[in-house]
């Protein structure tokens, strides 16, 4: 997994290119993933996906996943959306990220909506 695909220092010409290097496998077969893959997009494309309002109408195919965990302080739930990118574009590598809300309560709102989509869209434009 890359965090970057090339660095640039501000105002600087040169620049470090960060090549992918292939750490390990999931122990998963290609029936398994699949099937992740169409639920991870089932939550941001179907009619009751949880995250589905979130990403009506971004020009940035993504998939992902909501969620909701209790503090153990006793403070109101955090809120977390990941997901990732599905453009396949040669002029931009698909990233994922993940955003965690502390404190936030119930809801995939506080996380996915605009939070998410607004690092998507700053890293594809």
């Amino acid at each position: 997994m890359n965090v970057f695909a090339k660095l640039r220092a501000a105002r600087r010409s040169h620049c470090h290119d960060f090549k992918p290097e292939v750490i390990g496998s999931l122990p998963l077969t290609r029936e398994q993933l699949d099937v992740i893959r169409v639920g991870l997009h089932g939550v941001v494309a179907d009619r009751n996906g949880t995250a589905r309002r979130s990403f009506l109408g971004l020009p940035i195919p993504v998939n992902g996943k909501t969620g909701t965990a209790e503090d153990p302080a006793g403070g109101e739930p955090h809120v977390w959306f990941v997901g990732y990118t599905k453009a396949e574009r040669q002029d931009r590598p698909d990233i994922a990220v993940a955003v965690v809300l502390q404190n936030r309560g119930e809801g995939s709102e506080w996380a996915a909506w605009g939070r998410y989509t607004s690092v998507s869209t700053a890293l594809f434009w």
